[in-house]
């Protein structure tokens, strides 16, 4: 499952869907978003709030959430698996 939602992300972050806008997008930030943590650990690191562009649940209640974080030509995609961090994936920075 984590490999199909990583496929994801970069398929997505290639097809550049339009997402919010943010000045505060650096490497360091990135940097710090680690696995296991919450949406709102990564949105306060980041410092501001993501898109969400893609939720997948299943028959088996599993949700998947990926929300991305834009500036320009700098995106940030993050994969949330049950509210934790699973996966990141970056452009540009």
């Amino acid at each position: 499952m984590k490999r199909v939602l990583h496929l994801l992300l970069v398929f997505l972050l290639v097809l550049s869907i339009a997402g919010c806008s943010s000045s505060t997008l650096t490497m360091q930030k990135y940097s710090q978003l680690r696995e296991g943590m919450s949406y709102q650990d990564a949105s306060r690191i980041i410092g501001a709030k993501g898109k969400l562009i893609q939720k997948i649940e299943t028959n088996t209640g599993h949700v998947t959430e990926i929300y991305k974080w834009e500036d320009g030509q700098i995106a940030i995609l993050v994969g949330f698996g049950n509210g934790r961090l699973q996966t990141k994936s970056q452009k540009g920075l």
